[in-house]
């Protein structure tokens, strides 16, 4: 089952003071988890500061940013 919950990223993401657009999560193979997050930030500074934040979290493998 799922050990961690999305409410753990959220927190990270609030806690590095940036808003969630939109979530969504897919499980392609039937092993992890891909979770995605669409995130409003102030500039680059801001995105890393985020994306650091969630790196920290034990159970996360890899976080990218995605091109849109």
């Amino acid at each position: 089952g799922l050990v961690t919950g999305p409410e753990v990223f959220v927190a990270e993401i609030a806690a590095a003071d940036a808003n969630i657009d939109n979530v969504s999560m897919e499980r392609p193979d039937g092993g992890l988890i891909a979770m995605f997050f669409s995130v409003q930030v102030r500039d680059r500074r801001h995105l890393a500061h985020v994306m650091r934040a969630l790196k920290r979290v034990p159970e996360v493998k890899r976080v990218q940013r995605a091109r849109t």
